[in-house]
């Protein structure tokens, strides 16, 4: 998908460059969509038959303990397993959270996005609201800004990229502002 945004944003620019192209540019979301789609199947197929050829067994689907050594887990294709070990080691990731804010719940479900679901729209919209400046954050904001969406990023707290010098954060917020990103911060009361 980023690769997608930085091709329609040098098309934007040709004209820069001395190339001037005859149309207005323009994204198929469903197509941009798909080729990732396509390249995340790739890599998950290309990495699971890494992990099979590596003589390690891999379960897909959901654990739970029925004591400190064993795990049922119920498979994704339906059927069930049982695993047991000396030591189990849990590295599940991480998942969007919602975050808490007051009236979230009111708002139509297919409005409010997290990292995943953004990645599934199949149009551009015309404003994409990013509540969060860290680096997600930034990324999508960029991306969907690189796209053709009109994009306002709003991070609590005093800058953006919380975690980073002050120097980072303020180089990061012009880089976004030459893309014509509206960023903003703001200190809870």
């Amino acid at each position: 998908m980023i690769a997608s945004g930085r091709v329609a944003y040098l098309a934007r620019r040709s004209a820069d460059y001395g190339v001037h192209p005859g149309e207005k540019v323009t994204v198929d979301m469903t197509k941009v969509r798909q080729r990732k789609r396509e390249i995340v199947d790739s890599f998950r197929g290309g990495s699971e038959k890494r992990i099979a050829n590596s003589g390690v067994i891999l379960y897909t689907g959901e654990a739970s303990f029925t004591d400190e050594h064993t795990l049922d887990v119920k498979m994704n294709n339906g059927s069930k397993e049982t695993v047991r070990g000396d030591l189990i080691i849990i590295q599940t990731g991480e998942r969007p959270a919602k975050p808490s804010l007051e009236g979230i719940d009111t708002i139509e479900s297919s409005r409010v996005l997290n990292s995943t679901s953004v990645q599934e729209l199949d149009h551009v919209p015309d404003h994409l609201l990013v509540l969060g400046g860290g680096y997600i954050g930034l990324e999508f904001g960029q991306l969907f800004r690189r796209l053709g969406a009109k994009v306002t990023i709003v991070q609590k707290g005093p800058q953006l990229l919380p975690r980073e010098d002050t120097d980072i954060a303020i180089t990061m917020q012009d880089i976004l502002l030459q893309d014509g990103i509206d960023s903003r911060s703001f200190m809870p009361t």
